[in-house]
């Protein structure tokens, strides 16, 4: 609910560090370049971003806006190997917690805040700070990329739908849209019968798409629920337990993000320099001996040692060509793989405009075809009051041409 304190839980005063009131944001920058600084032989990589989703709009927060991106959103893609991203969306290396939380300071600068009837400075909008940090180890010989990705996620506070007026209005409806369909994700995969055979709807709303690998991934997920002591506040802080407690229900088994890379291409680089090495010294020792005697006294056990060195070289240079060869097909293959992603999302657009469309035009005929019935139906209507009204004349007329006759009849008989 708004007004409970969440964004104050994640980003603390920030804008007064005196204080030292610190979010879960700062605390956690902290701890992460405190842990990478004890190992920097490690060659850490830090870069970060940060987005908001408004009115089911994702927008850069690190961008300057303009009146031609302000309106747009960013497009949501699932890559096969990074899964769910942003393509547009920038990224920002960092090499200290001092430049990361000037960008924080940044984007909050930016984000969409206003003045509700719950709370004089509401955040408006769902923010998503993401940090990645990548960083070399090795293990027996074989040298590994440890990946990591931090998500802090703001939540934008429910609001009753009688509350706001306006513009506020629709943003607490999509709000609103967006944390039932968080909900629904929550109450599938926290249901041990459905969570390996139901359908998780991740893509009702931008926010569960991007929440995607938190919430069903291989992660580490926490939630912190945000309630207030008011009495007036009774339905939402027993909502956002409920909320809570079916969060915690979610069970996952997670592994390293590691990615081997095989240190045989190094080792093979080594190799062959040595090998052209000794063909260098082995060469001239040839040269000098040339005066001496002709190539064909040259001891056969040491040409052999030549050619066996020579075969070596060239078995070690087509292991070599292979290996990069691999690479280049796997990224050939990942780029196909993207692409051809890229185009079904374009089809499923493309169909689901259609067939809105369709729909469109046949909802606007039958409302002609409603319109028409009506009219006629008004014109029937019209129709049978008339012959009623004239029925009813009929009727009155006959009984007085009745009695016109016996008094004719009488006049007749008094003149006879």
């Amino acid at each position: 609910m708004t007004g409970a304190g969440k964004t104050h839980t994640m980003l603390g005063d920030i804008y007064r560090a005196s204080t030292g009131e610190s979010g879960i944001c700062s605390m956690a920058i902290d701890a992460i370049f405190s842990a990478l600084h004890k190992n920097a032989e490690a060659a850490p990589r830090v870069k970060m971003s940060y987005l908001e989703i408004y009115n089911e709009q994702i927008k850069d927060l690190l961008v300057v806006r303009t009146a031609r991106n302000s309106s747009l959103g960013l497009m949501v893609l699932e890559d096969p190997v990074f899964g769910v991203t942003v393509p547009d969306l920038s990224e920002h290396e960092v090499h200290n917690s001092a430049e990361l939380l000037a960008l924080v300071l940044k984007g909050n600068e930016a984000r969409t805040m206003a003045a509700t009837k719950g709370n004089q400075f509401s955040s408006r909008s769902h923010a998503i700070l993401q940090i990645a940090v990548q960083a070399v180890g090795d293990s027996n010989g074989t040298s590994e990329i440890l990946m990591s990705k931090l998500s802090l996620v703001d939540l934008a506070g429910s609001e009753k739908a009688g509350d706001p007026k306006g513009i506020r209005m629709m943003e607490g409806g999509k709000i609103n849209r967006s944390l039932l369909a968080l909900g629904n994700c929550i109450n599938i995969l926290s249901d041990k019968t459905k969570s390996n055979t139901s359908f998780v709807p991740y893509r009702d709303s931008k926010l569960t798409r991007l929440l995607k690998d938190s919430l069903g991934g291989n992660t580490k997920t926490v939630m912190i629920g945000c309630v207030s002591q008011m009495p007036c506040h009774h339905d939402e802080t027993i909502n956002t337990l409920k909320y809570a407690e079916r969060a915690k229900k979610i069970t996952k088994k997670v592994t390293k993000n590691v990615k081997e890379v095989e240190g045989s291409i190094e080792q093979y680089k080594d190799i062959i320099k040595d090998l052209r090495a000794e063909i260098l010294a082995l060469k001239e020792k040839m040269q000098v001996g040339i005066g001496s005697y002709t190539p064909q006294t040259i001891p056969t056990d040491e040409l052999e040692l030549i050619d066996a060195e020579i075969a070596k070289m060239k078995d070690i240079k087509a292991k070599y060509q292979a290996e990069v060869l691999n690479s280049k097909e796997e990224e050939v293959q990942a780029l196909d793989m993207y692409n051809s992603i890229c185009t079904e999302d374009e089809r499923y657009i493309s169909k689901l405009s259609h067939d809105l469309l369709i729909k469109y035009e046949e909802h606007y005929e039958i409302k002609e075809s409603i319109q028409e019935l009506v009219e006629i139906n008004e014109k029937n209507s019209k129709l049978l009051q008339q012959h009623e009204e004239e029925l009813n004349g009929l009727e009155t007329q006959k009984p007085q041409s009745n009695k016109d006759i016996e008094k004719k009849l009488g006049e007749m008989g008094a003149l006879k």
